[in-house]
Formats: C-alpha cells, sequence, structure tokens
C-alpha cells in the first residue's frame, strides 16, 4: 500500500518472502526511484510520523522475527527497530497520531488460529496493552487489519470458535 508524503511516494515491492520487501522512494511528479532499503517490510503500508517512515516486517517465515523499522527521510537510514514477537502479516499496521500507539495482531506460536491485539507506543516501542489481557484466543487468524476510529479499535475476528459471539469487537 503506497503513500503519499511531501511529493514523494513510499512504497514497499519486491514480494512477501524471507527475505523482506524492500522500500522505495519515488518523485511523485516524475515517477524517478530516488531510494530504495531493502529487507525492511513484507508489502504491509509505510506509515510517516516526525520525520520518520515506520516500515513493518512480519517475516511470515520467522515470526519471533516481526518488527517495525524507523528510518530517518531525511538520511535514508535506519535510526531504530522494534521487535515485535509473534506478530502476523496484515497489509496494514494502523498508527493513531493522537495516541502514538500502532496496532499489531499477535499469533500463538503453537496454535495459529488463536492470537490478540497489541497497542505499542511508537516513541519508546513498549507495549502498552494486548487483548485479552493474557495469553491469546480463538479468532484472531489471518484476518484483516485493526481499524482505529476516533478512540476505538476494531478487529475483525473470523474463527469460528471465537466467543465473543459477533463479527467485530470494540476495544476502547
Amino acid at each position: 500500500m503506497p503513500i503519499v508524503h511531501n511529493g514523494r511516494i513510499y512504497v514497499q515491492f519486491d514480494g512477501y518472502h524471507s527475505n523482506g520487501a524492500r522500500l522505495a522512494e519515488v518523485d511523485l511528479h516524475t515517477g524517478t526511484v530516488l531510494r530504495t532499503m531493502d529487507r525492511v517490510g513484507d508489502a504491509t503500508g509505510a506509515f510517516v510520523h516526525n520525520g520518520k517512515i515506520y516500515s513493518f516486517m512480519s517475516n511470515y517465515y520467522l515470526p519471533n522475527a516481526a518488527r517495525m523499522n524507523e528510518i530517518d527521510l531525511a538520511t535514508w537510514q535506519r535510526t531504530r527497530t522494534i521487535n515485535i514477537g509473534n506478530a502476523t502479516y496484515v497489509e496494514h499496521v494502523p498508527f493513531d497520531q493522537e495516541s502514538g500507539f500502532i496496532f499489531v495482531r499477535q499469533q500463538d506460536p503453537t496454535d495459529r488460529y488463536k492470537g490478540r491485539l497489541s497497542a505499542y507506543r511508537i516513541s519508546d516501542g513498549q507495549l502498552v496493552w494486548s487483548f485479552p489481557a493474557s495469553g491469546y484466543a480463538g479468532g484472531f487468524d489471518d484476518c484483516q487489519a485493526p481499524i482505529v476510529a476516533g478512540d476505538s479499535v476494531f478487529t475483525f475476528v473470523c474463527n469460528a470458535y471465537w466467543s465473543m459471539g459477533g463479527q467485530f469487537h470494540q476495544n476502547q
């Protein structure tokens, strides 16, 4: 999912594989590729915040290697990596500007049909909360990315043994 910021397009490309995808900076007006960086994502949409671009790599093949890469837009250097264990691939990792949180789905390492939703603070990379608060529950497997709307985070649950009884659950 490409994003546009200050006349530039930022897009991840070149596959969903164990080596990760490339992040490219493209001139919006000419289509010229200005810079690329390897192994910083897996086709998950990036976002820009405070002069940095954040590119998520779930690493389907090595789930404990999942991470959010912070890249300085001015120097095009990786400045930090936030490790997020057991995170699963999604098309988009939502970032909430007001709280400074990213929201990721994490998968039970022993049962791919169970998972949880977690919020991480981007400023220090710390886990803020998880739902459920401890352990994993059914319904978080290979589903859509969480949706942030106002003060709420919505998650789509798709597994038949999910106990909440509905297709969407609102976390406040």
